[in-house]
């Protein structure tokens, strides 16, 4: 793929991003004028209902993306159900944008800050946006080994598992061990 190819795609999906802030703070205006109307309420989404946030063109065309509902073992009862999404999309050979979206809490940041230094990524740039109990996390990252050749659904699987449930060593060599495993095994 040639730089003007990255770059037109680039600026094709900062374009659909824009109109997709645009849908989710319209969506949004519309819940709070719902709520507004019946304060007792809470929001669709807490009820079990889900937002498209990307369309299924998008998704496929330009990010990996997971959505995980999973319980930590160390939270209390009314903390067990635990939302995060994230999105991966190739840049580069050896560039990816992350896109983490989850609930505001305790470790939410750190978390898949760990994991992506575990596999061997230097960010670049990032971005944080916290909304109403939500936060977008967006990286761009970068593989250290530019040998190793990661794939995206392998990124996003190895992300999702580390951030979920993170190695108890620190040691490089570990997570340099952990990620040629997950390397192999696809």
């Amino acid at each position: 793929m040639d730089r003007a190819s990255i770059l037109g795609d680039a600026i094709d999906y900062i374009k659909q991003l824009q109109q997709q802030a645009k849908e989710l703070q319209d969506e949004l205006n519309e819940m709070d004028n719902m709520q507004a109307g019946n304060p007792g309420s809470p929001p669709d989404l807490e009820n079990g209902g889900q937002q498209q946030v990307i369309d299924e063109e998008t998704l496929a065309r330009y990010s990996a993306k997971s959505d995980v509902t999973k319980p930590a073992a160390n939270e209390p009862a009314e903390d067990m159900i635990h939302t995060m999404q994230i999105e991966v999309g190739q840049l580069d050979t050896h560039v990816f944008n992350v896109r983490i979206i989850s609930e505001k809490r305790v470790g939410g940041f750190f978390r898949p800050m760990q994991a992506m230094d575990r596999l061997g990524l230097d960010i670049l740039n990032f971005n944080i946006t916290s909304f109403k109990g939500l936060v977008l996390n967006v990286f761009n990252v970068e593989t250290r080994d530019k040998e190793m050749n990661i794939q995206v659904d392998q990124l996003r699987e190895s992300l999702l598992e580390m951030t979920l449930n993170p190695p108890s060593s620190s040691s490089s060599e570990d997570a340099a061990s952990y990620h040629q495993q997950r390397h192999m095994m696809h």
